[in-house]
């Protein structure tokens, strides 16, 4: 049997063997098809260790990349990568795959073995089974031709950590950094206060004072343009992205969906979706959607086109979660953020960023030929201001930079004149945080005080009290699982996805006993106690990055 059907079989063995594993499947005895005897990685005679171009000949490599919900260009038309293929040689095919699909697609090609060489801007689901099956790279025996990437290590050993194996302490991704120093913040409730002025409304401070200015905002034509066109409050149906969840502080929950929708007491994790908080979180944004005061598409909407929403003329959003206030473009002097409401039993709680978060720049597969290539492409892409050009676009664009002072700025108080977005044009002129990473660029950000970053800075400091004392991150920023915890990682995929159908039709058609009893039976037939025991023995073991 050849290598990589064995390698197959493997992967199929290991998935076969979750529902009944103890061990996990080991790696074969043999060294990968890159590696020799002795452990040391074998390179191509056209690869060039130092300098450009990388490779003498030029050199193709077909490559899977996350498609950004917002972006409005092909990732191949991007300035970065044009750039990179002129000046290292190497040529990158793209096959774009959007979030909505990502893990499906990258699970049946792992699966049937139908591989690319590499992939950018995500993470294989279950990259444990992968790893253990030899379908994945480690980059430890190229280190001598990656000194960015040993730099990163020795800067942010969060970097180091969050891209290691537990099976074999080895890395198999190159880190891309997200900077959120400037803003603990997560994604602040934004409100019109030009519609607050023209009703004559006050600012609301409680859940209940919040439902009747958005009963206002739809019935009394607050954009005046003689239309019954108000949304209320708008909201997105992603994972990741700010939504109506970042509210649950209201009723004492964090809202971000880590791992298992937990919000941590006193050191232990408390599972939000089994709790009466969750209950009344969920009847008080199924009655505004009842009412037409929550969009009817949050249960659906991407993130691309609550945008072009939100930048139209007259504004229609009357209340916004966003990262940004650029979000709103043109209409953003209209819009203030505001305290985090204050719930029927008196939490006013926020959700707030990891201020350093670690996701997969790289991922290179086994079947990749001469991989210390596409190691070098990307430790040059993430080197000087190539980092930054990776993230924001190409220079003079979005940023610019003082060479002598060693310094960049974000024009965003140009783009946000333009009636353009800051954000949208981070992620169709750069790959923002899915490639490369800015803070290892030896450039350091100076913010304007009218720049959205600096507001950000401002509102971290307004949100600083109501943010949640302990909290369990994103998984990004907990250490890869070993084998042994394969099973943990199916049984959680099925939780995200039945509560991701459950809050839908909870808020679209309502809550009554027998619906909540049933849900309540199906968290624990799903074994939600194994998954939130599994998390919390990591949360004690200091595991979390």
């Amino acid at each position: 049997m050849n290598t990589n059907i064995k390698k197959i079989v493997s992967l199929g063995l290991c998935i076969g063997m979750m529902a009944n594993i103890t061990t996990g499947c080991s790696k074969e005895e043999e060294k990968p098809s890159n590696i020799d005897e002795s452990g040391k990685a074998i390179i191509s005679s056209n690869f060039n260790p130092t300098g450009l171009p990388i490779v003498n000949e030029k050199v193709t490599y077909n490559v899977i990349a996350y498609q950004a919900p917002n972006s409005k260009k092909p990732i191949a038309e991007k300035y970065i990568f044009q750039m990179l293929e002129e000046e290292t040689n190497v040529e990158i095919i793209f096959e774009e795959i959007p979030a909505s699909a990502w893990n499906e697609k990258i699970n049946l090609m792992v699966s049937t073995g139908d591989l690319p060489d590499a992939i950018i801007g995500g993470l294989i689901p279950d990259i444990a089974s992968a790893i253990d099956a030899e379908l994945v790279v480690s980059w430890d025996a190229y280190m001598e031709y990656l000194p960015q990437l040993q730099k990163i290590y020795d800067t942010y050993p969060v970097a180091e950590k969050a891209s290691s194996y537990e099976g074999d302490g080895e890395h198999y991704y190159f880190p891309s950094i997200g900077d959120k120093t400037y803003s603990e913040c997560r994604a602040p409730l934004f409100i019109n206060q030009t519609w607050l002025d023209t009703l004559g409304l006050e600012m609301p401070k409680t859940t209940d004072e919040f439902y009747k200015v958005l009963q206002a905002f739809k019935n009394d034509d607050p954009n005046g343009n003689g239309l019954n066109d108000e949304i209320p409050l708008a909201s997105v149906d992603e994972f990741f992205g700010p939504t109506f969840m970042d509210l649950f502080g209201a009723w004492d929950m964090m809202g971000i969906k880590n791992p298992v929708q937990t919000t941590v007491r006193d050191g232990v994790l408390d599972f939000n979706p089994v709790t009466d908080n969750y209950r009344e979180a969920l009847e008080y944004f199924s009655k505004l959607y009842t009412e037409g005061l929550l969009d009817p598409e949050s249960m659906s909407v991407k993130a691309s086109s609550k945008f072009a929403k939100a930048v139209g003329e007259p504004t229609i959003y009357g209340a916004s979660i966003e990262w940004n206030i650029d979000t709103f473009g043109p209409n953003a002097d209209q819009y203030v953020p505001m305290l985090p409401l204050i719930g029927p039993n008196g939490a006013q709680k926020y959700t707030f960023n990891d201020t350093v978060q670690v996701t997969p720049g790289m991922v290179i597969f086994e079947g990749c030929e001469n991989p210390e290539i596409l190691m070098r492409y990307m430790d040059y892409a993430n080197t000087g201001i190539n980092t930054l050009i990776g993230h924001y676009g190409e220079e003079g664009l979005l940023f610019e930079v003082d060479e002598e002072a060693k310094t960049y700025r974000i024009k965003d108080a140009e783009y946000t004149a333009m009636g353009d977005s800051v954000e949208t044009h981070r992620v169709t002129e750069g790959m923002q945080n899915n490639f490369t990473t800015p803070l290892a660029s030896g450039y350091t950000l100076v913010m304007d005080e009218v720049s959205s970053n600096a507001k950000k800075q401002e509102w971290t400091e307004m949100y600083k009290p109501y943010m949640f004392d302990e909290y369990m991150p994103f998984s990004s920023q907990i250490k890869m699982p070993n084998s042994a915890t394969k099973e943990i990682s199916l049984l959680e995929n099925e939780i995200k996805t039945y509560l991701s159908a459950f809050m839908a039709d909870a808020i679209i058609k309502g809550m009554d006993d027998e619906k909540w009893e049933k849900h309540i039976a199906q968290c624990s037939a799903l074994q939600y106690e194994k998954v939130v025991a599994h998390y919390q023995g990591i949360y004690d073991a200091g595991l979390v990055k």
